[in-house]
């Protein structure tokens, strides 16, 4: 105890330590040289938008993280698309290592001296976090705002506190939309404090209405653009039957009602437990050491015993809010990215269980095996992991030259394009809004297909478009079993096969379209 009790006395040095750390690990675990791809590409290209005069807001997507690098590249007069990547990278990693600020202040607050330092230690070390930091993606600024909310949160908070709490929680909401699980955690809370007779019931609305003003703006341009307010677009098809469908503009997905009226109990059953909790309980311990997962499951029935539990209920409430609403629609959007903002969590209820452990007869030996044992597993699968991660695109650079030296017009593509988009684009970027995206440089059109079930009503949509091509990948193929169709005999003059790239990492077919 007296090692972390010396380490704990030195909170300026924890901090510094800490930082440093977690930014060296950062920027070694990133490929700065690797193009962006995915969300985080069009993020960017949303801000370049932004930059020249488009305000156009996505339909599916926030975008805070667009207006910040559009403020950033403005004030750093960054024109080149390669640019804004390097700045995506630097402040995502930026925000990852800020993070361990209002972390420390909550473990502070919440953990007795000195087991507030290993929420500090099990974040820092967090393999997944480390290797996402230089994503260019949401979660380290989502992460950031949340826990900077959380703060204000506590059994002795005041209308100004829960108010801020509010505000943060609004900017959140521009980072990613369940930024709204956040104020519905301060609500509940605040209801919570009112009902103990620590709080005023009314103080809800007030807090309510400060979240809703912050958004007017987002409300307004979501409205002038689109039409609607709370329609998020392929975001917003929690119950269609297949994922593949999602991201065609021509898919629409049942409401919950319809979906509990027309499905089996089975089919309940495995939307919302198999694929729904199983399936998130299993991205989280993905996510963790085996260790720390035992912990934190310790750690929720140990707290019972704690005389300060109260002051855990705001995280508590946040993570089974965010757990219960992710049940709903993981069966569609499982992805790790989504866990992430839940390890913060984690980490500060996995501290708790060591108070006991330090106990036992030999509980400081233990305690430092098994804080070692994190530590050595999350650097080791950080180390192993840096290489499959930060790849190199050699044959889809070799393909885009190929394609802007031999076409021209408009080229349909299907999923599990990122990679080849990415070096489409150069600095003159004209739009990337909905289903169309478009580089002058190379004088075409990359454009997304509506779904279809044949491969007659896919010629049909195409054929309204002139010069026409088609892009396929090899995971097109197994996503839309259709399209092997096109291998035989019976589409060959109207699919005609003109250029292939085929490799161990890629398989790219290229059809016109006659």
């Amino acid at each position: 105890m007296k090692v972390l009790d010396s380490i704990a006395n030195n909170s300026k040095n924890i901090i510094s330590i800490s930082i440093f750390l977690m930014a060296v690990m950062s920027v070694l675990s990133t490929n700065f040289s690797k193009p962006l791809f995915g969300d985080e590409f069009y993020y960017l290209l949303k801000a370049f938008e932004m930059k020249y005069g488009n305000w156009e807001v996505f339909k599916s997507d926030a975008f805070g993280l667009p207006v910040l690098l559009y403020v950033l590249m403005k004030l750093l007069s960054i024109d080149s698309l390669l640019g804004g990547m390097l700045l995506s990278r630097i402040l995502t990693i930026f925000f990852t290592v800020l993070s361990i600020i209002p972390l420390w202040l909550l473990s502070k607050k919440m953990l007795p001296k000195p087991l507030y330092v290993l929420p500090i230690v099990f974040y820092v070390f967090s393999s997944v976090l480390i290797l996402h930091s230089g994503s260019g993606m949401t979660e380290p600024i989502f992460v950031f705002i949340t826990l900077s909310s959380l703060l204000f949160l506590s059994d002795e908070s005041t209308l100004k506190h829960f108010l801020a709490a509010s505000f943060l929680a609004a900017l959140s909401y521009y980072i990613r939309f369940n930024g709204s699980f956040l104020i519905a955690t301060i609500v509940f809370y605040q209801l919570y404090l009112s009902f103990k007779g620590k709080s005023k019931w009314y103080y809800s609305i007030l807090i309510i209405g400060v979240y809703v003003a912050c958004l007017l703006p987002d409300f307004y341009l979501r409205y002038i653009t689109h039409g609607t307010i709370f329609d998020y677009g392929a975001n917003s098809k929690y119950f269609i039957d297949n994922y593949n469908k999602v991201w065609f503009k021509n898919t629409e997905s049942p409401s919950l009602f319809q979906f509990l009226s027309e499905s089996s109990v089975y089919e309940i059953y495995r939307k919302f437990i198999l694929t729904g909790l199983f399936k998130v309980n299993s991205y989280i311990f993905d996510s963790l050491s085996i260790v720390i997962y035992v912990f934190f499951s310790a750690g929720l029935f140990l707290l019972l015993k704690f005389k300060k539990f109260k002051i855990f209920i705001p995280i508590i409430l946040f993570f089974v809010i965010n757990i219960a609403a992710l049940c709903f629609v993981f069966d569609i959007y499982h992805s790790h990215r989504h866990i992430y903002i839940l390890l913060p969590i984690i980490f500060l209820v996995s501290a708790y269980p060591f108070h006991f452990i330090y106990n036992w007869k030999y509980g400081k030996i233990i305690s430092f095996g098994l804080i070692a044992i994190i530590v050595i597993s999350n650097l080791y699968n950080t180390t192993s992991k840096i290489n499959s991660a930060n790849f190199s695109l050699p044959k889809e650079k070799q393909w885009a030259v190929w394609v802007s030296k031999n076409t021209s017009g408009n080229i349909f593509m299907y999923g599990g394009s990122e990679n080849i988009r990415t070096v489409f684009f150069v600095k003159d970027i004209t739009t990337a809004r909905n289903q169309v995206y478009f580089s002058k440089h190379w004088n075409f059109w990359l454009r997304k297909p509506i779904y279809t079930e044949n491969i007659a009503d896919l010629y049909k949509y195409i054929s309204g478009f002139s010069p026409r091509y088609l892009v396929l990948l090899k995971p097109d193929f197994e996503f839309y079993p259709m399209l092997n169709e096109l291998h035989t005999d019976k589409w060959k003059d109207k699919f005609q096969l003109i250029k292939t790239f085929s490799d161990d990492e890629l398989n790219v077919e290229l059809y016109k379209v006659n």
